[in-house]
């Protein structure tokens, strides 16, 4: 399946003009076969940087190195590598002077550090090879780095050119996969709570990149049970999805379309603030953040019931006091350049009140907490903070903190700051 970039660029319905950086995206059985191909129909001349790990290097890197002659291979040779210092210190240590292009091959954590990489030296063209179906980052004009111990949203640039195996895909751990189909879920909490921002704030939403993302949700949600028995044409719409949620990323020029509160709580749980590092992915924080937002939206949602006037309240200010304290002076400082303006002002209180009906059918739409952690035990999927290996107990405060990890209107915010109900969250509910 070669995937037509133009049908996403140009002048759309909501007033601005979607561009695409991108240039090509193969997703079919023996796609890393045409790579040399694609190399020279993009213009790529010169030594490859191959940057990849141990897993990946058998995966996919090895046979990039014979399709590849002229090549530097920059292997991240140790386990747990994250996004972050370390990570760039070490491949900038190895980085060739006459590199000419990049291909990063692997899940996102290559993805990511590869885009960040390109982006340092120049723009320098990055070709992305994924070695599973885990994330939906390929696709993006960005990367999430962390550091300073904070996950960082960074501007970096596109790959040029997806170069999706679905021989290779199908061949990765099913843990890998299952993380995919996690993050992928999470677009609906993310769905929602963009439409909430948009009638409660005003912010723009564009019908267009909305629809994509719900696309790739349906295309999942009817593919879902297949994944699991690794059946190629169900790997390849997951793959398809994925992506498409990730150009959704790169039209919009931010991850707003991708990303609510559940990615919010999962960043708390990925920074390890509360808890160790138990080396969970990406997709499963997301996956568990996204079935934990749900039961905390359900119970408000019951507990205001129709009588909205009597439980909001005005907005009751940013909370300095109560994030210092909870996350320490060093996060807090991290964190705060992406409340400028701070979105609780933009809240119009009547607005809230009067769409509230609305609001409820938001979330009432996508499946209950219930359903979802029916499917992701029948996927074997991570469902609560126990399959993660992360205690229990630090689901309240992460609901109270997380929806400040970045600066976007979600309804936790709306629950944390225009209300004063209180609702239990111990443990995993």
């Amino acid at each position: 399946m070669k995937i037509d970039i133009a049908q996403f660029i140009g002048k759309c319905e909501c007033g601005k003009s979607h561009g695409m950086e991108i240039k090509k995206i193969l997703l079919e059985p023996d796609a890393l076969e045409m790579l040399p191909q694609i190399i020279q129909e993009l213009g790529l001349f010169g030594k490859a940087v191959i940057i990849c790990d141990r897993n990946t290097w058998e995966a996919a890197g090895k046979r990039i190195a014979m399709l590849l002659p002229e090549h530097h291979i920059i292997m991240l040779d140790r386990d747990n590598i994250h996004p972050d210092e370390k990570t760039v210190a070490e491949i900038e240590n190895d980085y060739p002077t006459d590199a000419a292009y990049i291909v990063g091959v692997g899940g996102g954590v290559i993805t990511d550090t590869a885009k960040y990489t390109g982006k340092q030296h120049g723009g320098i063209p990055v070709v992305l090879v994924p070695t599973a179906a885990s994330v939906d980052g390929f696709a993006a004009n960005s990367s999430v780095m962390t550091f300073n111990n904070f996950k960082h949203p960074l501007t970096t640039q596109s790959a040029v050119a997806i170069i999706a195996d679905t021989n290779v895909l199908a061949s990765a751990p099913y843990r890998l996969t299952a993380s995919g189909l996690g993050d992928l879920l999470g677009k609906y909490i993310a769905l929602g709570d963009w439409k909430l921002a948009n009638l409660v704030t005003g912010e723009a939403l564009c019908p267009r990149i909305y629809g994509m993302v719900n696309e790739a949700l349906e295309r999942s949600m009817e593919i879902i049970h297949k994944v699991k028995e690794r059946d190629p044409d169900a790997i390849e719409a997951l793959m398809y999805a994925l992506i498409l949620s990730g150009l959704t990323i790169q039209m919009w020029g931010n991850a707003r379309p991708a990303s609510g509160a559940e990615h919010m709580a999962a960043h708390v749980w990925e920074l390890a603030i509360f808890s160790p590092d138990t080396g969970f992915l990406h997709g499963e924080t997301v996956g568990v953040g996204t079935i934990a937002c749900k039961k905390l939206y359900e119970k408000f949602i019951e507990a205001v019931g129709q009588n909205p006037r009597k439980f909001f309240t005005h907005y009751k200010g940013f909370p300095h006091d109560m994030l210092r304290e909870k996350l320490g002076e060093n996060v807090y400082s991290e964190l705060m350049p992406y409340h400028n303006p701070d979105e609780g002002t933009l809240v119009d209180y009547e607005k809230l009140i009067e769409n509230w009906d609305a609001i409820c059918e938001i979330y009432g739409c996508m499946p209950t907490s219930a359903e979802m952690e029916r499917l992701f035990c029948e996927c074997d999927m991570k469902a609560t903070l126990c399959d993660l290996g992360i205690p229990c107990d630090i689901l309240p405060v992460t609901m109270e903190v997380g929806s400040y990890v970045r600066g976007r209107m979600t309804l936790l915010r709306i629950w944390e700051r225009f209300t004063n109900l209180w609702i239990d969250t111990p443990g995993n509910f």
